[in-house]
């Protein structure tokens, strides 16, 4: 079975995301050295018709100078693994020890935020392409509260906002002047510690925050050929893909009844992104 195939099937079966995991995919271009590091628990309820079904992801928020970027904990450890592996046994010898394997993701975006540009890059695989669109940065209209609370041992401040057809409500640290957060989030007098939807369907919680002691950079793929579109087109793109993804199972030689009840469930219970509404 060739990799994409095997993508192909993760994806479908599990919604999980697989990037091409030869050897020669892994080379990185360095942006800028880390000057923080902020890792969130993420919890969700991706089907809105079973809310007591709630999934955690860990997140890493990576901040530097103009630029972060925040990704799944697990594709960054797996990347890592990788990257250790001197040659193709070794690297064989690691995707095929069920111990060392890292877990996949369902998270399969990357968020790069530009400061100097003042842009929102969004990154996200929709089989067999990595897609990448545009926004501003200055796109959230906060509504900071005097309401405060403590957490971990940080003085949090309580803002509100509405984004992608939620209402959100983010606690920022103002003693943390770092403009950022989870996911999009950006624009408070303080780093984002915790970022809710009120229907609590997504919740963001800093787990830790430390300065990198090795030097290491703000990487993203260097040889990834990228599908440029603006956010319309993405969401396009990925309602085709559901549309057409019986067919492409049928392509890629998956006719069994089985398969395509485990496809027909994922896509059921996969009903309730973090964006409603994409404008």
């Amino acid at each position: 079975m060739n990799i994409i195939l095997k993508c192909f099937l993760i994806f479908l079966l599990t919604g999980n995301v697989c990037f091409s995991q030869g050897i020669e995919s892994i080379p990185k271009i360095k942006l800028e050295p880390k000057k923080l590091v902020v890792l969130y628990d993420m919890e969700y309820k991706p089907d809105s018709t079973n809310l007591d079904a709630i999934y955690t992801e860990p997140l890493l928020l990576q901040i530097a100078n103009n630029q972060s970027k925040f990704i799944s904990y697990w594709i960054e450890y797996r990347d890592s693994l990788y990257n250790a592996c001197e040659n193709l046994q070794q690297l064989d010898e690691l995707k095929n020890n069920p111990l060392k394997k890292p877990p996949h993701t369902s998270i399969r975006y990357i968020i790069l935020k530009d400061y100097v540009e003042k842009r929102i890059t969004h990154h996200e695989m929709i089989l067999p392409d990595m897609f990448r669109y545009q926004e501003p940065l200055e796109s959230f209209d906060w509504q900071i509260t005097d309401e405060k609370k403590k957490w971990l041992k940080y003085t949090l401040q309580k803002a509100t906002t509405e984004f992608g057809g939620r209402k959100w409500e983010a606690w920022f640290a103002p003693e943390i002047p770092i403009s950022d957060g989870p996911y999009k989030f950006n624009g408070l007098p303080g780093l984002i510690v915790i970022a809710r939807d009120t229907r609590d369907h997504y919740v963001f919680k800093m787990r830790s925050i430390y300065v990198p002691e090795d030097n290491s950079y703000i990487e993203m793929y260097k040889n990834m050929r990228y599908v440029d579109t603006d956010k319309k087109g993405f969401v396009r793109a990925y309602k085709n893909f559901r549309q057409d993804i019986f067919e492409r199972a049928r392509n890629a030689g998956l006719n069994s009844p089985e398969i395509f009840q485990v496809i027909a469930e994922n896509l059921r219970k996969d009903n309730n992104p973090i964006e409603l509404i994409f404008d």
